[in-house]
């Protein structure tokens, strides 16, 4: 647009009277989280933007890292492919060529050039005839279960399974804000919030906290379950909690637990549960205790088999 060192702060704070600070717009996201959403709680966080490049923005002790010309996180340019495909910096390999939308649809064009090109372009009929695609067709689940959309995710990122995480606790936290759609396994020695969406198995050492949808296994220190929507197996070593709103299908294993939210399978806890007026139950309950609140709906039944009774002395003659 032939702008050079225009004072864009200056004239705005001339017009508005408030102080103006001018930054890319993944230091100011970055910026804004650490300050109001998912980074408050936390001195210091990284974030991730993926949209038609990778971007990231890193806040340090409560301060924005922007260094030279703004651009010391500019995680889309580290190269991860040696003499890999072009990047619009210049460079060969860089992150965002193979993780950015532009580069989703870009693999997928290409790939529909032989394998699945009927599939993925009958997702967007009205785009037949000019052979494109956009993220969404190539992120509908339908097409990301097809084995030639399995591929491009290979294409994407290749990571090699982890034998076993450290038993140290980090008081790091991974957030997956609301919007993001993953599809792949996540593991971390800290804790996880999900406020978006996962298709695969979360693994931490610390605590899960989901307020989004999980399609898949989570195995953690203790689960915390917020108007979310899980489909999968929960194993924690401490406390599971399902707050009212929330939908889990799948069974659940656990120390100790609060339900308010609805439950298709069946719960072990080797303590005491808790099940609240709003709670719905369709599996059996094994417990230390159990507490139902009136209101409460179970179908199945409750056995406090790990309770330090012995029911037979109350028998004995």
């Amino acid at each position: 647009y032939g702008w050079k060192d225009v004072p864009l702060a200056a004239m705005i704070q001339k017009y508005t009277g408030k102080p103006t600070y001018v930054s890319n717009d993944a230091n100011v996201a970055a910026l804004g989280e650490a300050k109001y959403g998912a980074g408050r709680n936390y001195s210091s966080s990284l974030m991730v933007t993926i949209g038609t490049g990778v971007g990231g923005g890193i806040v340090l002790n409560g301060k924005l890292y922007e260094g030279f010309r703004s651009a010391g996180a500019e995680i889309g340019h580290m190269v991860i492919r040696q003499n890999g495909d072009l990047c619009t910096c210049g460079r060969r390999g860089c992150y965002e060529v193979y993780a950015s939308a532009r580069a989703l649809v870009r693999i997928t064009q290409e790939t529909m050039q032989t394998e699945i090109k009927e599939e993925l372009v009958a997702a967007e009929p009205e785009h037949k005839e000019e052979n494109v695609v956009s993220t969404e067709a190539v992120m509908n689940e339908e097409n990301m279960a097809n084995e030639g959309t399995d591929t491009i995710t290979q294409e994407v990122v290749e990571v090699s399974p982890v034998a076993g995480l450290p038993k140290e606790i980090s008081d790091e936290v991974t957030v997956i804000t609301e919007g993001t759609s993953l599809k792949g396994d996540l593991e971390s020695i800290g804790s996880f919030e999900l406020r978006g969406k996962i298709d695969g198995n979360v693994r931490c050492n610390g605590k899960v906290t989901i307020t989004g949808t999980l399609k898949g296994n989570a195995e953690a220190s203790e689960f915390f379950a917020d108007a979310a929507k899980v489909e999968g197996e929960i194993s924690t070593s401490g406390t599971v909690k399902i707050g009212l709103g929330s939908v889990v299908v799948g069974n659940i294993t656990a120390t100790s637990a609060v339900i308010a939210g609805a439950i298709k399978g069946d719960i072990d806890v080797q303590g005491p549960v808790v099940v609240d007026t709003s709670a719905v139950v369709m599996g059996n309950i094994k417990s230390r205790s159990v507490q139902i609140n009136n209101g409460a709906v179970i179908e199945g039944f409750c056995s406090q088999c790990y309770a330090d009774v012995n029911m037979e002395t109350f028998f004995e003659k």
